[in-house]
């Protein structure tokens, strides 16, 4: 007898495999970032930019559209590690982008 079914009965039944991450399923098709700050560092290609998460949840190689230049989410970091949730206030590395396109208070879109 597994503890999942002493503790829940049934065997388990009902139980499912998607993944959670704090209460929100990953796998969310798009996102969106509001810019807060844009920054380019020595010697780095691509540029960095401090956001806000305003829906969905961005993680690393997400790619969209901003202002018809491609671009990808090269590396994420926030308090949740390598994703950035709802709400969260994060730096985003991301390629295709240059310090001149971005203005603060504007919205990225990104989407798996």
């Amino acid at each position: 007898m597994s503890l999942s079914s002493l503790t829940f009965g049934n065997n388990g039944a009902g139980f499912t495999n998607k993944a959670y991450f704090q209460g929100t399923v990953l796998g969310a098709k798009a996102a969106k970032i509001k810019v807060k700050k844009a920054c380019k560092f020595f010697n780095c290609d691509d540029l960095y930019l401090i956001g806000e998460v305003m829906s969905g949840t961005v993680a690393e190689s997400m790619k969209g559209q901003f202002k018809g230049a491609p671009i990808q989410i090269t590396q994420v970091e926030s308090k949740a590690g390598n994703k950035a949730l709802k709400g969260y206030l994060a730096g985003f590395l991301v390629s295709g982008l240059t310090e001149e396109m971005v203005q603060s208070g504007d919205e990225v879109e990104v989407q798996f």
